[in-house]
C-alpha cells in the first residue's frame, strides 16, 4: 500500500482509499528521505525543558525555521491532530505520535527509550500535538 501512496505522489494518479497507518507510514518514509530536517535538531538542542517556557520557546523556534520548513512542519502537525481525533477508534496517543514523528521530522534516532521524557525532540513534538 505504501508504494501506491508513493506512487501517487510522484505520477499525479488519483488517490483511492487507504489505511490511515499507511499514509503515516509513507508520511514518515517522505520526511526521512529529505536532505534536511523540517525541524532541525540544533534548533532542539537550544530548549532547555527545565528552565524554558515550552510554549514561548516553540513559538520562537517556528519563527526560525525557513518558510518551506515552517508550512511543513505546520501541515503535518496538522495532519498529526486530525489523527488524534480519531484516537478512540485509532488508538494513538501524543506520545505515541510524537515518538514516530519526532525521528523523521527532526532527522533524529531516540538512542534510549526508557527515557523518552528527557529526548529533547520527542518533548517538543509532543508539546505540539498536545497544546492548542
Amino acid at each position: 500500500e505504501i508504494s501506491e501512496i508513493r506512487e501517487c505522489l510522484d505520477t499525479g494518479k488519483a488517490f483511492t482509499r487507504y489505511e490511515l497507518h499507511s499514509v503515516g507510514e509513507a508520511l514518515v518514509r517522505f520526511l526521512e528521505s529529505l536532505q534536511d530536517p523540517v525541524f532541525p535538531s540544533s534548533l532542539c538542542e537550544s530548549f532547555k525543558d527545565k528552565e524554558m517556557d515550552v510554549t514561548q520557546w516553540c513559538r520562537q523556534a517556528l519563527m526560525r525555521l525557513p518558510l518551506s520548513h515552517y508550512n511543513t512542519f505546520i501541515y503535518t502537525i496538522s495532519f498529526l491532530r486530525e489523527v488524534l481525533k480519531h484516537s478512540s477508534r485509532n488508538r494513538l496517543t501524543p506520545e505515541k505520535l510524537a515518538y514516530q514523528f519526532s525521528s523523521a521530522l527532526m532527522q533524529t534516532s531516540v538512542k534510549d527509550v526508557a527515557n523518552l521524557s528527557s529526548f529533547k525532540p520527542f518533548l517538543i513534538l509532543r508539546h505540539f500535538l498536545s497544546s492548542d
